[in-house]
């Protein structure tokens, strides 16, 4: 049952079962009015005197039996009137009652339905907290991982496609310009060649002229002199080309080695990143056997245990009795005997190492962490980083980089 009643229908019912109250009240007056004066006329007739006298049995005296007497004297509008007025007063009675009751209801259905709006507040209110601590320690996490994955193949990708394409791009500027060079070195050795032609044509000329013509001789001469001098030009410029191809061929040699190095930087990468990927499915998997181990110690408690912490409580050996926790305080810290594992216990073998409880966790290092075991994995971890040495962490981060870097081919 749930809502809320109408206010305005309960207002018209008590306002008609208010009118109806007071027509009873006027004409319960009226009645009491009549019936008086029929009393009163009686009286004066000297009925109440004869009725009195003649009360059987000797009884009552009183003035109340004129009133029955009235009240036995026959009336069939009076009788009828008052058979009305109570059928009214019983309706009217039955009315209230069914209002006390819808209104008990209604009230109860408040409350009820206040109670379920502050449970439901309350519920939702922890599953938010709860999503978000989810959130927190779980999604976030992974989101962030997934993020720096991504983030990370993209880069990768972006800084290939960008060496490719200025690895094309320089190369296909360099050889357009060591084609021109070519194409320009191969028309100057073609001048070089005719100047040459030209310089022993002119030479022969030279050598048959007649003695005598030198105006002939002149002009000869100034000829020689432009010839030699374009030559020498050309002689001065070969160098400058020369170095230049040189330039070129070592920006290509060093481009290609460039290449070469960023091929062998990203093949260490990859290399790295399933390292990576390897490294922490282990530790995964490492963990959950951690988790899964204490917590299938947590749930078999020794018998021996049990015996010890009722001698130090100063209770009866036996099942019965309260049991505290043995791990706890100075009665697990210092004389409590050692809990041995299952393989000690029902075969008799002697195990190198002790079981520390169901409370403690034991890494690879040595160092030992206490928590909870009623709580979940993602706590568990929590509260076992919380607990932990800073310099130990430290420790074993270093120890688990010089690991990662035995086993990585990378040379960094």
């Amino acid at each position: 049952m749930s809502g809320r009643w109408n206010d305005d229908s309960l207002n018209c019912d008590f306002k008609s079962i208010h009118c109806k109250l007071d027509q009873f009240e006027k004409s319960l007056q009226s009645v009491t009015d009549n019936m008086s004066e029929d009393m009163v006329y009686e009286k004066s007739l000297g009925r109440a005197s004869q009725s009195r006298r003649a009360s059987p049995g000797g009884g009552c005296k009183c003035r109340c039996t004129a009133f029955l007497d009235t009240r036995t004297t026959s009336n069939p509008e009076r009788d009828s009137l008052m058979q009305e007025l109570r059928q009214e007063l019983r309706d009217i009675n039955n009315q209230k009652h069914e209002l006390q009751e819808k209104m008990f209801g209604l009230e109860e259905a408040q409350r009820l339905s206040d109670n379920d709006t502050q449970m439901l507040q309350s519920q939702l209110e922890s599953d938010w907290v709860r999503c978000l601590t989810v959130c927190l320690t779980v999604c976030l996490p992974q989101m962030l991982q997934s993020q720096l994955e991504s983030d990370r193949v993209r880069c990768l990708t972006m800084l290939q496609s960008q060496l490719e394409s200025d690895r094309v791009r320089c190369l296909s500027m360099l050889q357009s310009q060591l084609e021109s060079d070519r194409v320009r070195c191969r028309q100057m050795e073609e001048e070089n060649d005719e100047l040459k032609e030209e310089i022993s044509r002119l030479e022969i000329a030279m050598n048959n002229l007649p003695v005598g013509d030198g105006c002939n001789m002149r002009d000869t001469a100034a000829q020689i002199a432009q010839l030699l001098q374009s030559l020498n030009d050309d002689m001065v410029k070969a160098p400058e080309l020369c170095n230049r191809l040189r330039m070129a061929a070592q920006q290509i040699m060093e481009g290609e080695k460039r290449l070469t190095n960023e091929r062998t930087t990203r093949a260490m990468d990859q290399a790295e990143v399933q390292f990576l990927r390897t490294e922490n499915q282990r530790l995964r998997e490492l963990a959950f056997r951690s988790n899964m181990t204490a917590f299938q110690a947590s749930v078999q408690l020794p018998q021996n245990q049990l015996q010890y912490q009722q001698q130090l409580l100063g209770q009866p050996l036996g099942p019965g009795g309260v049991c505290a926790d043995p791990y706890a305080g100075a009665a697990g810290a210092a004389g409590a005997p050692k809990r041995r594992g299952l393989l000690s216990r029902v075969f008799g073998k002697k195990e190198p190492q002790e079981d520390t409880g169901p409370g403690t966790l034991q890494f690879q290092d040595g160092s030992l962490a206490q928590f909870d075991p009623a709580m979940t994995m993602q706590q568990q971890r929590l509260s076992v980083a919380l607990q932990e040495d800073p310099s130990e962490a430290a420790r074993r981060l270093t120890m688990l980089n010089q690991e990662k870097r035995k086993m990585s081919c990378c040379p960094r």
